[in-house]
């Protein structure tokens, strides 16, 4: 085992990640039961594919990091996997060290960290900034429907550039690329609402693996978050849905209960050493997902 051990780390090679790994990808995600689709491995090697890295062990694929870098403002690391049979020999360790080092340039750099993550991270400088609630449901039960003085209207190519800068007051980063390449997944189901003509809340919804993700939904208040969310939940009219809600939402989080959500696990929103730009969190209410932040 020893032997195998030291042949394994000394011929670990960090290269670039392309298409032609599609399957290992996807396997290393499936011992996870993550809900990642093929396309959203792609998201990540169209946009930023230098940032895209995987651990090679003599042509066999180990382990994986990518990020989104958002013009240099905020970068984000995501799909930290490493084979299971492997752990716990620097792999993760090696592949994190060289993304960091990659965005180097980058203003903020954050991810989302598990609780067994969270003292890996902080030992390369991360700090907590605050905690998001998995949570998913196959049962939903939503109020009956009311009048509404909102109107609410499919985001599209034509639309998306209004979307994306009430999004930027809000995240501090441009995700246009980001949102464009979302908008393909599930053509028509993404939502915003405006009153009076103006953006009051927006979200994006995604096909997975295993759950429809809702994800970003940021609002100005929590009463238009959770409208935003009543209207996007009727028309998708589908069972099985995940979101990622900041944990201090807690009118948002007691209503997703009552729908029939339940917490299936936590994150951690973490920074390396400095956050220059938080971003107005108290309107951000559901997450892209930890891998897209």
């Amino acid at each position: 085992m020893k032997d195998r051990m030291e042949d394994f780390i000394n011929n670990i090679v960090i290269r670039k990640m392309s298409f032609a790994d599609m399957s290992e990808l996807m396997r290393l995600k499936n011992q996870e039961n993550w809900n990642q689709l093929e396309q959203d491995w792609g998201i990540f090697l169209e946009q930023n594919p230098e940032l895209c890295l995987v651990a090679d062990f003599k042509g066999k694929v180990m382990g994986t990091v990518t990020a989104i870098n958002h013009e240099n403002t905020l970068a984000w690391i995501g799909m930290m996997l490493v084979d299971k049979e492997y752990r716990g020999n620097g792999v993760s360790k090696l592949l994190l060290n060289t993304i960091i080092n990659k965005l180097s340039t980058c203003k903020t750099v954050k991810l989302d960290a598990t609780p067994a993550g969270n003292p890996v991270y902080k030992k390369l400088g991360f700090q907590d900034e605050f905690e998001i609630y998995r949570m998913v449901a196959r049962k939903i039960e939503i109020p009956k429907k009311k009048d509404s003085t909102c109107t609410f209207i499919p985001v599209n190519l034509r639309n998306l550039e209004e979307v994306v800068m009430f999004d930027e007051g809000i995240y501090k980063a441009n995700r246009f690329v980001f949102f464009k390449r979302l908008l393909e997944n599930l053509p028509e189901k993404s939502i915003m609402m405006k009153k009076g003509g103006v953006i009051r809340a927006f979200a994006f919804v995604r096909k997975g693996y295993n759950y429809t993700h809702i994800g970003p939904l940021s609002a100005l208040s929590d009463a238009d978050a959770m409208e935003l969310l009543k209207k996007l939940i009727r028309n998708l009219n589908e069972k099985e849905l995940l979101v990622d809600v900041l944990k201090d939402r807690e009118k948002l989080v007691v209503f997703l209960k009552q729908a029939g959500f339940e917490i299936q696990r936590t994150f951690t929103r973490m920074y390396l050493k400095s956050n220059p730009y938080p971003g107005k969190v108290h309107h951000q209410y559901l997450i892209s997902g930890p891998e897209f932040g």
